[in-house]
């Protein structure tokens, strides 16, 4: 009876643990929408990493649940509600708390690559721009050095 409390209270403390790096991830993925471009990639890295924190706990939660369909969709949150108590319904809420989680965090996923691809977008066309400015004043030397006509100083007043 000992073993199973022991694995009872290990199996609650992961799903403690997932729902908080869960929080985190959505914490991180709230604020990519508000920060400035130029700290979307590290916010993007901390996020990935803090998945794979997520990944590394289902790794250990798999034990509990192999040969045990009942705790495995409780975990799942595909098991008949009326039917559990106790234990299960403890676990049963930590899992619908993740999963509710883990569903806004996804909401929110076309939102940020919306976000990724206009500031890409924006990016290139002031870079499109800068190019054709460029490029606009290195023909126009170029035609003046062909020419022999000295480019125009705007800089300069004129006399009167």
């Amino acid at each position: 009876m000992v073993g199973i409390m022991n694995n009872s209270q290990e199996l609650k403390n992961l799903l403690l643990k997932k729902q908080e790096l869960f929080l985190e991830v959505e914490r991180i993925t709230n604020e990519i929408f508000s920060a400035p471009i130029d700290l979307i990639n590290s916010l993007l890295e901390s996020r990935g990493k803090t998945i794979e924190q997520v990944i590394l706990i289902d790794d250990k939660i798999k034990p509990f649940t192999e040969g045990n369909e009942p705790l495995r969709s409780v975990l799942n949150c595909t098991c008949d509600m009326s039917n559990i108590s106790g234990e299960q319904k403890e676990l049963l809420e930590e899992a619908l708390r993740i999963k509710a989680t883990a569903n806004r965090v996804l909401k929110n996923e076309d939102s940020i690559r919306l976000r990724i691809e206009n500031e890409r977008d924006s990016m290139l066309k002031t870079i499109e721009n800068l190019n054709h400015s460029s490029s606009t004043v290195a023909k126009s030397y170029m035609r003046s050095v062909e020419t022999g006509i000295p480019l125009r100083d705007t800089n300069k007043k004129k006399k009167i």
